[in-house]
């Protein structure tokens, strides 16, 4: 992961999300992408105002529910531990048949509702 980025994503919250999607890069590596727009006072400062690229990369489990009610952007509320009964389930059976528990087990949680769990071994978070 790309400097000491993760210990700031509190200050992304309320951010406008901007984009949120499954795809696989020039490199041939699948990552879930989201992009978030900061508020010009987000607290901290490398990111007042800008856009925020955060990926996700070779996700082995993402678990999601999205909720579309809502009219215009939806925006970032937290980020946290992952540990829905579901995912480590999921987490368990892919340990049985020889697959290793990444390193990373992120809840992403947004305004709208809509909440998400990722489990990968690599974090980027750059300024796009």
């Amino acid at each position: 992961m790309t400097s000491n980025a993760i210990e700031m994503v509190g200050a992304l919250h309320d951010a406008t999300v901007r984009e949120f999607n499954l795809f696989n890069n020039e490199n041939g590596e699948r990552a879930l992408r989201m992009r978030l727009r900061c508020d010009v006072d987000c607290g901290y400062d490398d990111w007042n105002g800008k856009t925020i690229e955060i990926l996700f990369v070779d996700p082995l489990i993402v678990h999601g529910e999205l909720f579309g009610h809502c009219r215009g952007d939806d925006s970032f509320d937290s980020w946290g531990p992952a540990s829905s009964n579901r995912l480590i389930y999921q987490l368990g059976r892919m340990k049985d048949i020889g697959i290793p528990t990444p390193v990373h087990l992120v809840e992403l949680l947004f305004h709208s509702g809509s909440i998400f769990e990722v489990a990968c071994n690599e974090i980027r978070i750059d300024i796009v």
